[in-house]
C-alpha cells in the first residue's frame, strides 16, 4: 500500500488554511458584514491560497517516489526525472561502469 508518513504535511497545510478562511469568514460576521459577501471573500481566499501549497505537495511525491526507487536501489540524481517514471513502460539500463 501507500506510505502515510508524509500525510501530515499537506494535512497541516490545509488544516491551515482551513483555519485561516474559518477565521476571516467568522471576523467578518462579527463585524457585521454581508453574511454572502464574507462567504465570497473566504472562498475567494481560499481558492488564492490553494496554489501555495502545490509546490510542497509535488516535492513531498517526488520525494515519495524517489524513496520507492531508492528501495529497490536504483540511484536518482535528479529529484525531478523521478516524474517521468510513471510514464515509462519499460527501462533499459547497463550494469557496465561509464
Amino acid at each position: 500500500g501507500v506510505r502515510t508518513r508524509h500525510a501530515p504535511l499537506w494535512r497541516d497545510a490545509a488544516g491551515d488554511h482551513l483555519v485561516l478562511v474559518i477565521t476571516i469568514f467568522a471576523v467578518n460576521v462579527y463585524l457585521q458584514l454581508p453574511v454572502l459577501q464574507s462567504y465570497r471573500f473566504a472562498l475567494a481566499l481560499a481558492v488564492g491560497l490553494t496554489p501555495q501549497l502545490l509546490p510542497a505537495i509535488i516535492s513531498v511525491n517526488l520525494a515519495k517516489g524517489a524513496q520507492r526507487v531508492a528501495a529497490q536501489r536504483v540511484i536518482v540524481r535528479r529529484l525531478a526525472a523521478s516524474e517521468d517514471f510513471g510514464s515509462m513502460e519499460a527501462t533499459f539500463t547497463t550494469t557496465a561502469a561509464s
